[in-house]
């Protein structure tokens, strides 16, 4: 064993100033091929005692053989403390050949790392599960059923020993830091491919912000030019006679909201105007549209006279201001308030008709929907390039480099750079 140590050491000392400068492309398979290296050495040891191990377990083989077939030292005994005996006998064998099952033999490193991480686990389920029926067999065979713990424990002893050497020989750590190569070369291959997708967005986002500066310049152009001075005239007058036609149908609510109150009392002494007149009390200026031959100056002139007949009671300052706007509301002052209203909504109709084949209209409804479309497109791409930078800031591939480069000195003692 110390000589085995000695050439260990010599075997380390020799490579400890060694360099490797070594491609990532080439580094799984000279990983491979090192690890081999580590493994054939820590297997030499681990054989010694896989063979003990093997020779151990043949050996509670022949003792259980013993167990079944031992006599009792007294035979002396009831029937029911035999059959109580034969059935914890049977009991423990059963337990004992299933947990011989569970030794594993195999000449695998790495297999043998894995699985015997959990063997002390194992070790104390059996103990557990075998309790009770060993304690019966100390009282019956004593001897035999001793015999088998005791190669059972030489067996914890023997695995102990082979997890020592495994840890010593960084079994464990040879398949940590393969994990840790594939993880570099995906996550490198990662980072390229994001830098990649980098660049395209960035160009994207370039072109993109080209386009918006000379559509903002198309804009600016365009507000300089005679046709976007006559469009801005134009949507002054359609302004101007928008307000116009609101102040005109404002009056014409203002004079209907005086009515109101006599229009509802007059109702209940008419019978056929009613319809008419409750239509023009809730929306005068769709009533009057509707209104043919606006029947509504006649109904009113009725109104008017009962009011003066005082068939209608009304405060006599209200009845002054009440008649002298019903004196004003004959046909042609409806003719007039239609005729008006005509005559603005084809002025309207007129503005908006000139404002639609501007060429300043129809150049800037252009250039506003295509400046949209490309701040949309800009503001994307912006989130996208975020996106693939901070994805791409995450993937430490210094940090991951300086772990393998660790961890490989440490087992291989080797220096790496990884190219």
């Amino acid at each position: 064993m110390k000589m085995f140590e000695f050439l260990k050491n010599l075997f380390n000392k020799g490579k400890a100033s060694e360099e490797v400068n070594i491609g990532l492309d080439e580094l799984p398979e000279w990983f491979d091929v090192e690890s081999k290296k580590v493994i054939e050495h820590t297997g030499k040891e681990a054989e010694l005692v896989l063979e003990q191990l093997k020779e151990k377990v043949k050996e509670i083989e022949n003792n259980i053989e013993k167990l079944k077939n031992a006599e009792l030292p007294n035979p002396n005994i009831s029937n029911k403390e035999r059959h109580f005996m034969e059935g914890n006998r049977e009991a423990y064998m059963k337990a004992v050949r299933n947990f011989l099952g569970g030794v594993l033999l195999v000449n695998d490193l790495r297999m043998l790392h894995k699985y015997y991480d959990e063997f002390d686990e194992k070790l104390n389920s059996f103990a557990k599960s075998t309790g009770r029926s060993y304690y019966i067999l100390q009282e019956f065979l004593s001897a035999e059923s001793r015999t088998v713990a005791e190669n059972i424990n030489d067996i914890s002893k023997l695995v102990n020993r082979l997890k020592e050497i495994i840890s010593k020989g960084n079994i464990g750590l040879l398949d940590a830091i393969r994990k840790s190569i594939d993880e570099l070369k995906n996550q490198n291959m990662r980072k390229k491919s994001l830098l990649e997708m980098l660049n395209d967005k960035e160009n994207i986002k370039e072109s993109t912000e080209k386009k918006l500066r000379l559509l903002e310049e198309n804009i600016r152009e365009l507000e300089k030019s005679d046709e976007k001075k006559k469009l801005a005239e134009l949507f002054d007058n359609k302004k101007k006679i928008i307000g116009e036609k609101k102040e005109h149908e404002r009056k014409f609510l203002s004079d209907f909201s005086f009515l109101r109150k006599p229009i509802s009392k007059y109702t209940r002494i008419t019978l056929g105007d009613a319809d008419l007149l409750y239509k023009y009390s809730d929306k005068p200026i769709e009533a009057v549209s509707n209104d043919k031959g606006v029947k509504i100056a006649e109904v009113l002139e009725n109104m008017k006279d009962s009011i003066r007949n005082n068939q209608i009671s009304l405060d006599e300052k209200k009845k002054e201001k009440i008649l002298s706007i019903l004196n004003r509301m004959d046909k042609d002052y409806f003719d007039d308030y239609l005729l008006n209203k005509e005559r603005l909504i084809e002025r309207l109709d007129n503005t908006e008709q000139e404002i639609k084949v501007n060429k300043a209209y129809k150049e800037q409804d252009r250039l506003d929907k295509e400046q949209k479309e490309v701040v949309l497109k800009l503001d994307k791409v912006k989130k996208e390039i975020e996106q693939i930078k901070e994805e791409e800031d995450k993937i430490d591939i210094k940090g991951i480099k300086d772990g393998i480069k660790d961890r490989i000195s440490k087992i291989l003692q080797v220096e790496v750079r990884i190219e």
